[in-house]
């Protein structure tokens, strides 16, 4: 993927962080063209997902850029590229009438919130979830070319 995902993409990077397990190179072209529209807060691999928690105020933006195909998302092993589809998730926290908990969910950035809910702690987290298994050397790529990228790698 370094060498096939963004390939105009003149990058400095600018931070490496690790977070459970995998390191988060964040990168960004030399002629930024638009601000990022989120931050990368951790990581973690679920079954058939990676879960990616981000802070954004711009999430609509996110959204749309999702929906349009902006973004381009790609995992890769070795010199074998493929690009992945990812889903939106918001975390949300509910609370019924009388301000007891009754649990917290991920759903689908546009869905219904749950029944149960009466009352929503609203959550800044959100989740990006790529269908990709990140392991054996497998890593995963998120970006606007030429703007920026993340790359998601095991320590």
């Amino acid at each position: 993927m370094k060498k096939l995902l963004f390939s105009t993409l003149v990058a400095l990077i600018l931070n490496v962080t690790a977070h459970a397990g995998y390191n988060i190179a964040e990168m960004e072209g030399e002629e930024i063209t638009r601000a990022k529209p989120f931050k990368i807060v951790s990581v973690e691999q679920k079954a058939r997902d990676l879960w990616i928690y981000i802070e954004s105020d711009k999430i609509n933006e996110v959204s749309k850029l999702l929906k349009d195909d902006a973004f381009q998302a790609e995992t890769s092993l070795g010199d074998v590229s493929t690009s992945v589809q990812i889903s939106l998730h918001k975390v949300v926290k509910c609370v019924d009438s009388k301000g007891v908990a009754v649990g917290t969910f991920d759903i689908e950035f546009s869905a219904p919130l749950p029944s149960s809910c009466t009352k929503v702690d609203q959550s800044k987290y959100y989740i990006l979830a790529p269908s990709v298994t990140i392991s054996g050397g497998r890593d995963f790529g998120i970006g606007l070319d030429p703007d920026y990228m993340w790359l998601i790698e095991e320590e």
